[in-house]
């Protein structure tokens, strides 16, 4: 009998680990409703969890998801097709922009969470994975917009320093219009200075 109730136990934790997502959301709302006294702990969990961000890591994936659309994905994108002709160089913005987006929204996300330190991190880790690649003449698709780089990169300070902020957190009241640091502007992206610190 013991080794049954063994057993179950660790099938009810299998299907916790193959959980999806939305499903894990779910099932998180649910124990918090019966067990209102852990929405504390969950919390403090959730803020550890969000807390674990760092520039470098980010400039990491951002560098990977630009390079990751190749030929074929632009050959798929341009061209004429039945609502028109798209350009080379129009497809590859709008692989890039997608690519990019996921970044942007999770910075918005921190910022709204007033989380501002880790919001900061991934903004500078947008900016440096932009920098790395503004000379990638070694990628199909960064050749077709090679300003990409460089004119997103204003575009991301300005959505990050103009987000909405929490109007009840000290952070939102003090940061209402913040500035990159300039430390970090002149030692990691030391050619995008002017630009950077408008």
């Amino acid at each position: 009998m013991a080794r049954r109730t063994g057993k179950g136990r660790k099938a009810k934790r299998a299907v916790l680990s193959r959980l999806k997502p939305d499903e894990a959301q779910a099932v998180l709302n649910q124990l918090l409703a019966l067990h209102p006294e852990l929405a504390g702990e969950a919390e403090e969990i959730a803020q550890v969890l969000l807390s674990d961000v760092s520039f470098e890591a980010v400039a990491d994936e951002v560098e990977s998801a630009l390079r990751f659309p190749d030929l074929d994905d632009l050959n798929a994108r341009a061209g004429p097709s039945r609502w028109g002709y798209t350009p080379p160089d129009e497809a590859a913005w709008e692989l890039l922009e997608e690519a990019l987006q996921p970044f942007i929204d999770e910075m918005t996300r921190y910022v709204e969470l007033a989380m501002e330190k880790q919001a900061l991190e991934i903004c500078q880790g947008i900016l440096l994975g932009l920098y790395r690649l503004r000379d990638a003449e070694d990628h199909e698709v960064l050749q077709w917009a090679a300003d990409f780089p460089f004119e997103v990169a204003s575009r991301v300070v300005k959505t990050w320093s103009e987000a909405k902020r929490p109007k009840d957190s000290a952070e939102g009241a003090s940061h209402r219009h913040p500035t990159l640091p300039r430390d970090f502007v002149s030692e990691h992206l030391p050619e995008w200075q002017d630009l950077i610190t408008k």
